[in-house]
């Protein structure tokens, strides 16, 4: 995150619009609408993907609002004619779609979805060029979502902890909040979960 200036936040909306406007809100109140906040609405693979790529230019911290399952970030299925026969509908963004089709510049990213604090999709998005990515490890229950993203912008955005450092105090107020997993790099580039409890 660049210090001379204030934090951009792209929020990319697969479902759960909810927890964005809620994030939104949040920030604006919080930081008396210091941080620029940015609402995307996403419907297919590619529109995810083609967001979380113009994130690169247009954020600090990318969002993803959504459902997810241990094969990816979970795409509602879209009434037919709306896809052309050239677009095929992909169910699932998982970490090949992300590999294969992203490219960051150190922004750090966090998904709402269950599941998806995965090693290999922690891979695929440093190896995208994300800086960190926070993700559920297992499947917290509903308001964990919402409430860590209230939490992790206070604590990083607002107080200015290290991420790792809000990670660990966030983990510690509750046990669902704890399945919220954190990874990066280290000193030698190889991807790391950030210290347990962040």
């Amino acid at each position: 995150m660049t210090e001379s200036r204030h934090p951009r936040v792209l929020c990319i909306v697969v479902e759960c619009d909810l927890e964005a406007v809620a994030l939104r809100a949040f920030l604006d109140c919080a930081t008396g609408m210091t941080i620029n906040v940015t609402l995307r609405g996403v419907a297919t693979s590619y529109q995810l993907t083609d967001a979380l790529c113009a994130a690169a230019d247009e954020a600090d911290l990318v969002v993803i609002t959504c459902h997810g399952d241990d094969e990816g970030i979970i795409l509602e299925e879209l009434a037919p004619g709306v896809l052309g026969p050239d677009q095929p509908f992909e169910a699932r963004v998982g970490p090949e779609q992300i590999r294969a089709r992203v490219r960051l510049h150190g922004q750090t990213v966090v998904a709402t979805g269950c599941s998806l604090g995965t090693a290999e999709m922690a891979r695929a998005f440093l190896g995208a060029g994300a800086g960190y990515y926070v993700a559920a490890a297992g499947d917290p229950e509903g308001w964990a979502g919402p409430l860590l993203l209230a939490l992790l912008c206070h604590e990083w955005l607002v107080r200015g902890r290290a991420l790792p450092e809000a990670l660990k105090r966030i983990a510690a107020y509750d046990a669902e909040l704890a399945l919220f997993r954190g990874w990066g790099r280290d000193a030698a580039g190889a991807v790391v979960g950030l210290p347990e409890g962040g």
